[in-house]
């Protein structure tokens, strides 16, 4: 695979070609720790924290509102939101007591930039295609 200027490209960009991160979030086979940091670089520049730190945890609802191909709510009775908020939450809570947590796509990693931007720590294993989650200062 020809190398490429990573900051050549947005991470839409990059996600589009899915050269390192599939349209679902998931890394490809290219994807290194080296060129994920680069990649992580650009996803904390672009992340908007939440304001002042009121939110902590996100809202775990049963269901949710979305709309509809006619523009009207109605509630999502989908469970898969109450558990993505479980998960974010269970490692909001990990790494917020020192500890190593795991993510197992991009956009979990995006989420966890809006509570902590400034201290999110990362590092992809590319042979367990996982991401481990740490905080800044924290014991790794």
């Amino acid at each position: 695979m020809p190398r490429i200027n990573l900051s050549d490209f947005y991470i839409s960009d990059l996600k589009q070609m899915r050269l390192y991160i599939t349209e679902k979030g998931r890394p490809t086979l290219q994807l290194t720790d080296i060129v994920w940091q680069q990649i992580m670089k650009q996803i904390k520049e672009n992340i908007k924290p939440l304001d002042n730190g009121t939110n902590k945890k996100m809202i775990v609802r049963s269901s949710r509102a979305i709309m509809n191909e006619w523009g009207e709510y109605e509630e999502d009775q989908t469970p898969d939101w109450k558990r993505y908020c479980l998960f974010i939450n269970s490692v909001l809570e990990d790494i917020r007591a020192g500890e190593v947590s795991y993510c197992f796509y991009s956009y979990q990693i995006a989420q966890l930039l809006t509570f902590h931007k400034d201290t999110l720590q990362t590092k992809y294993n590319p042979i367990d295609k996982f991401w481990e989650v740490w905080l800044e200062g924290e014991e790794k």
